[in-house]
């Protein structure tokens, strides 16, 4: 049993972001260690997209609830009680909001009376919310053997006290440097071919599930104002109702702002996330509100400066490479954000022949091995 762990993301596979790349990298890292990880979540919305090259690189068992997300956390109940023969740990991946929450931590109640070894990862500020106000949710929180928190100033929105701060660690997101890396020009060269992308011009992107909280907005009327000759691609789209509704709304500001050399690439699979990003030269993100930003801890690996607002989930991001290109404004600033993109422009000669020595200053086996020793040391 202690080399067995249930996770139980909000929700995983079809649905794609931040947190499903998490809790799958996550555990196909520990299925490599020899332990057993098996995924329980909620099932798939009617409707939802399949991306099946998401689904097969899933090594773990996936077991899918029926139901709504409102019925989730009750038949989650019998499920963990069935299993706690089998296994010891739990990990529960990011947390419920509004009226799902207080049901979500009657699960974590519940784990815990059944003796499990409970974690609970918050990734954004966000998913704290609904909780920092409210006593009893803090109460049933710190209940968890373990809070997993990715940035530092997550963990300062947590601790409230000094009993509470035992419990909580600061854990980057796990990352995979296989194919996330810098590749010569002549093979970035050959991925620019591949998208049908011209060799002879400079290229920034953005990447990442296109909704409100990503404030595209800024980042297009900033891109405006710079008025540079370069592209700027936009990688990623949701296929939830309110974020198409954004995304039809920030199409329509490109042609009523008439903003030129924006091209939509939509969702790209894993495989072809490495050779956009070697396609590119920078990389932005205007998002209001970030965990620690997994779509720009790829960029970096890639060998990409960060252009983007002064939030902490991007900022940490910055602070963990080697870069000395990246820069930031304050949080709707769009003038500033502007004049900061053809800061990097003007650098982009210098930029391309460093970019290639750009590092991460965490290797991806001491985060996993921070996981392990977490979970599993007695």
């Amino acid at each position: 049993m202690k080399n067995r762990i249930i996770f139980v993301p909000q929700y995983f596979y079809p649905t794609y972001g931040g947190l499903q790349h998490f809790t799958n990298r996550l555990s196909n890292s520990f299925l490599k260690e020899g332990i057993r990880v098996r995924i329980i979540s909620p099932e798939p919305e009617l409707g939802r997209k399949v991306h099946r090259e998401l689904l097969r690189s899933v090594n773990a068992k996936i077991e899918y609830l029926p139901g709504t997300r409102e019925r989730f956390w009750n038949n989650l109940l019998p499920c963990i009680k069935e299993k706690r023969k089998n296994y010891k740990h739990i990990f529960f991946i990011g947390l419920e909001y509004e009226n799902l929450i207080n049901a979500q931590l009657s699960c974590i109640k519940y784990a815990k009376l059944l003796n499990y070894k409970v974690y609970l990862r918050i990734a954004t500020t966000g998913d704290f919310e609904d909780v920092i106000n409210n006593d009893e949710r803090i109460k049933q929180i710190t209940t968890c053997d373990k809070i997993i928190v990715p940035t530092e100033f997550m963990k300062s929105k947590i601790v409230l006290d000094d009993k509470i701060e035992s419990r909580v660690d600061v854990i980057y997101n796990i990352y995979d440097d296989s194919k996330y890396r810098c590749y010569p020009i002549k093979e970035r060269n050959s991925f620019r071919k591949y998208f049908n992308l011209p060799i002879d011009k400079s290229i920034a992107i953005w990447s990442g599930r296109i909704t409100e909280i990503k404030n595209l907005h800024d980042l297009l009327l900033a891109w405006k104002i710079a008025n540079i000759d370069s592209l700027l691609i936009l990688v990623g789209n949701s296929d939830v109702y309110e974020d198409q509704i954004y995304q039809n709304e920030i199409r329509k500001l490109i042609q009523d702002k008439k903003i030129h050399n924006v091209i939509f690439l939509g969702f790209l699979n894993e495989s072809d996330m490495y050779k956009i990003y070697n396609s590119s030269d920078f990389y932005i993100t205007t998002s209001v509100r970030e965990g620690l930003c997994n779509s720009a801890i790829e960029a970096v690996l890639c060998g990409l400066p960060i252009v983007g607002y002064d939030i902490s989930g991007i900022r940490e991001v910055a602070a963990l490479t080697t870069s000395q290109f990246n820069i930031f404004s304050e949080i709707y600033n769009i003038e500033v954000l502007s004049k900061n993109i053809l800061s990097i422009f003007k650098n982009l000669q210098e930029i391309r022949k460093l970019r290639c020595k750009i590092k991460i200053r965490i290797s991806k086996n001491q985060i996993l091995n921070y996981f392990l020793k977490t979970f599993f040391e007695e």
